[in-house]
């Protein structure tokens, strides 16, 4: 448990210390908002790529073709993913290069800078829409397979289905997405992506078997892309608005912030999870209550509803300019 323990805590902090500087690279790479558009829909279609593979293909390597639950099938699939991941992160590392001029500039002090940031009102108007999709999206991640298996009584491993359908549809839609965000803005379009989110999980809480639930998938998937397509298009405007207002690019600090908000969607997911005890007395698989059905009905549609309406409440309260119109209007400032 000690060393399961490290490893897990290591593995969040270079993953965290990896995302923010990832992240960061795409508004200075695609300073231009129509490809950064299509970039960022192509970095998201990548990662939904490695989510189907890694959901579908990962039973079938530690089961059957890596060995067995009991011979080494875990072992040796981990140890296969840990070498993909080097070498992708490997590659993208010598692959993508700041731009030279930035090195040039000077470099944010990071308590002064970070509390400024944090200061900031727009970030936080930012960071509650992101905080109900990520916590929304991790209920139903962390939460299906439990919900196939209580509340549709099929066979566990039918799960990857409904995981499957949501995964696929999400990433067929991306591009479609794209094409609205090209005529809507990224803001307005990422408000229609959360309500169409929103009233999926209302879709979803009707199921009542398989097909009906591997048919209202679908539509979770599609308001999942586009807030794929969108989400990270506002923040990268943030951060154009601080490089435009201040004269200094902290794309990191940004990523940073805003990604230490967005881990607190784990502990938003944790509460609803504790929640069934209190209110269906779900504790465990050997303590199910009297009804488990219900309780990841409400688990899985409920709770995710109520965190995107939220969210798409909150969404149109966020307003930033578009890249373009920052720097406009700065210098219109800096004349006056």
């Amino acid at each position: 448990m000690a060393w399961l323990a490290l490893f897990a805590i290591l593995s969040e902090l270079f993953d965290s210390m990896l995302s923010a500087n990832y992240g960061a690279v795409l508004p200075e790479l695609f300073p231009e908002e129509p490809r950064r558009t299509l970039s960022n829909v192509l970095r998201q279609g990548f990662q939904l790529a490695a989510m189907v593979i890694s959901l579908a293909l990962t039973p079938v390597l530690t089961t059957s073709l890596l060995g067995s639950e009991e011979e080494g099938g875990f072992s040796r699939t981990a140890v296969l993913h840990a070498v993909i991941a080097v070498a992708s992160i490997v590659v993208m590392a010598l692959g993508a290069h700041e731009e030279p001029t930035r090195r040039q500039e000077k470099r944010p002090r990071l308590l002064p800078y970070l509390a400024q940031i944090l200061r900031t009102p727009l970030l936080w108007k930012v960071a509650l829409p992101s905080l109900c999709y990520g916590s929304a999206v991790a209920i139903v991640l962390s939460g299906v397979q439990v919900y196939v298996r209580h509340t549709l009584d099929p066979p566990v491993a039918t799960a990857f289905l409904v995981q499957g359908v949501v995964l696929l549809t999400c990433a067929a839609a991306l591009f479609a997405w794209v094409a609205a965000v090209r005529r809507l803005g990224a803001l307005r379009t990422g408000c229609l992506a959360f309500w169409a989110l929103t009233g999926s999980f209302a879709m979803l809480y009707l199921a009542r078997d398989l097909p009906t639930a591997l048919l209202a998938g679908a539509v979770p998937g599609i308001g999942w892309a586009g807030r794929l397509a969108t989400n990270d298009l506002v923040v990268a405007r943030v951060v154009d608005r601080d490089a435009a207002v201040h004269g200094l690019h902290r794309e990191g600090l940004f990523l940073s912030a805003t990604g230490a908000l967005g881990r607190l969607s784990g502990a938003v997911s944790g509460l609803a999870l504790a929640s069934l005890g209190t209110f269906f007395g779900y504790h465990s698989g050997d303590s199910p209550g009297t009804d488990p059905g219900q309780a990841f009905r409400v688990y899985l549609c409920v709770y995710p509803f109520l965190l995107c309406a939220l969210g798409a409440l909150s969404a149109h309260l966020v307003s930033v300019p578009a890249p373009e119109q920052s720097a406009a209007g700065i210098r219109q400032a800096a004349h006056w």
